[in-house]
């Protein structure tokens, strides 16, 4: 009897321990929101355009909205983890462009400051989120990703769309390369 309950004790004392306990998914959430670096909201493209230019990268312009439940699913689930992992740092410069901001001026790729809806207008955004793949003068690379559908593939859709980019964007600043 002493060996029964000497395993029962054992066995109350180990499934309280914080050692052996699984984490709670809400506090994980939280942790890793306060660690995930955040979507940079741009207002000078320009500078985007010349990082873009040095790294030889597309932009990904994530057009959104402050009340877009979308748009924020978007962030936290696909956006915010990119750039977590650091596994895109060599592959796309990733910028937010929040259209609600109607009265704030933005500095374009050509280095003219323009305000907000101007921009807006020019890459045609009708429903946020929009996804848009630009080169280092805001030129399209690749068709545009409108609204969010299932997260677990749309992830996938992204990485196509950021190597589309790529591979335009190589062959169009390396013409030669592009024919061997």
């Amino acid at each position: 009897m002493k060996t029964s309950k000497l395993v029962v004790f054992i066995l109350l004392v180990v499934s309280n321990s914080s050692i052996f306990a699984v984490p709670d998914h809400k506090k994980r959430l939280l942790q890793v929101k306060k660690k995930a670096p955040q979507v940079k909201l741009t207002n000078n493209l320009l500078k985007d355009g010349r990082l873009s230019a040095r790294k030889s990268l597309p932009i990904l312009l994530m057009f959104s909205a402050t009340d877009c439940s979308y748009c924020e699913l978007l962030e936290n689930e696909i956006l915010k983890p990119m750039l977590l992992s650091g596994d895109y740092v060599n592959k796309v410069i990733i910028r937010k462009v929040n259209i609600d901001e109607d009265s704030d001026m933005v500095r374009d790729f050509n280095g003219k400051k323009k305000v907000l809806s101007d921009i807006v207008l020019r890459y045609n955004i009708h429903v946020t989120p929009t996804m848009v793949f630009v080169d280092k003068n805001g030129k399209e690379l690749t068709k545009r990703m409108i609204g969010i559908n299932t997260v677990e593939y749309y992830g996938g859709d992204v990485d196509n769309a950021i190597d589309k980019s790529i591979k335009k964007l190589r062959s169009n600043n390396f013409p030669d390369s592009a024919q061997k």
